[in-house]
């Protein structure tokens, strides 16, 4: 083998040797970022996953005012879907702006709420409104804490309403107004007497213009 021949072939095995290191090499790499790649992922997963979860945790930390806000919103969106009457939605949010706001029922936690505080609410408004009024109230509650239930704001075991009671409607203070209907034979009777007294009345308003007529 001529000096040129060796000097070629030990070149060609330096070659050979150089890339088999740079393939171990990049090897190694990949290796690496997947390992990178792999806490990187998994970190974020958890966040997205950790924010999913603490969705409920959120909602039990807003106050019982802020998440009836939140429910009398979507009141509003059922009145846009022509789910739920106008009427209907102004006399939710009265309620909620007359009765509960103002109450000290509207700054506890939603994670917070007992049965004591729903109680002491309706209790302390026993001696003042009809138990029509009270009902509202408690409708209004009850239904908010449906809803989210049902949006899974809050688990299924959440249940503020375990102990609470309606008064019977002769403990309340002021008593609802009863409506004494008539049977229907006596309004139809009533009708044409009414309608007998304005053609009655209009005969003799005609009569008179013809008296005075010359």
């Amino acid at each position: 083998m001529t000096q040129d021949e060796f000097t070629k072939a030990r070149r060609k095995m330096e070659s050979m040797r150089a890339s088999t290191t740079d393939d171990n090499a990049a090897f190694a790499d990949s290796d690496k970022s997947n390992v990178k790649i792999y806490f990187l992922t998994v970190p974020k997963l958890d966040e997205y996953k950790f924010l999913v979860q603490s969705e409920e945790a959120v909602n039990t930390r807003l106050t019982v005012g802020k998440y009836s806000k939140k429910f009398l919103f979507y009141k509003s969106q059922q009145v846009i879907r022509k789910k739920l009457k106008k009427t209907t939605y102004d006399r939710i949010e009265r309620t909620f702006e007359s009765h509960i706001e103002p109450h000290p029922i509207a700054q506890i936690l939603m994670c917070n709420l007992k049965s004591r505080d729903i109680q002491n609410l309706l209790d302390e408004m026993q001696p003042n409104y009809s138990l029509s009024t009270i009902n509202k109230v408690y409708l209004f509650l009850h239904s908010m804490i449906k809803h989210g239930k049902e949006e899974q704001d809050f688990p299924e075991s959440y249940n503020p309403f375990n102990t609470v009671e309606l008064p019977d409607e002769t403990a309340v203070g002021k008593k609802q107004k009863k409506y004494r209907y008539f049977p229907r034979n006596v309004l139809n009777v009533l009708k044409r007497l009414h309608w007998n007294a304005i053609l009655m009345a209009l005969s003799h308003t005609v009569m008179d213009r013809l008296w005075f007529l010359p």
